[in-house]
């Protein structure tokens, strides 16, 4: 249980998750933001006149957006990670001290 403690503290989310990581992610947002208006702005404004394409915009956006949902999974791995293991390290402490009393008193009621 003392491990659940400080798992935390030894292995920080930013170990795997870095500031480089946190500004690609919030730019891979932002272009698909932008890209996403494009596309509904080329549909709803169509010009022969070199206007942009939707079809063009759409694969671009769905090019980032593959790349955006990758580094977003991470994140959440990264965020998640040490809370699954702190629970799994407190609940097999809880199991122990358990299976420890019972073994105790199993021993004290038999001797």
């Amino acid at each position: 249980m003392l491990a659940s403690a400080t798992w935390v503290l030894m292995f920080p989310p930013t170990s795997s998750w870095t500031q480089e990581k946190s500004e690609q992610l919030s730019e891979l947002g932002r272009e698909a933001n932008i890209l996403s208006f494009g596309i509904v702005q080329a549909k709803n404004n169509p010009s022969m006149h070199g206007g942009q394409n939707p079809a063009e915009l759409q694969k671009q956006h769905d090019e980032v957006r593959v790349k955006y949902d990758v580094l977003h999974q991470e994140f959440l791995n990264a965020s998640e990670r040490p809370q699954q293991i702190v629970a799994l390290l407190r609940w097999s402490g809880i199991a122990l001290v358990c299976v420890g009393a019972v073994l105790t008193f199993v021993a004290r009621g038999s001797g």
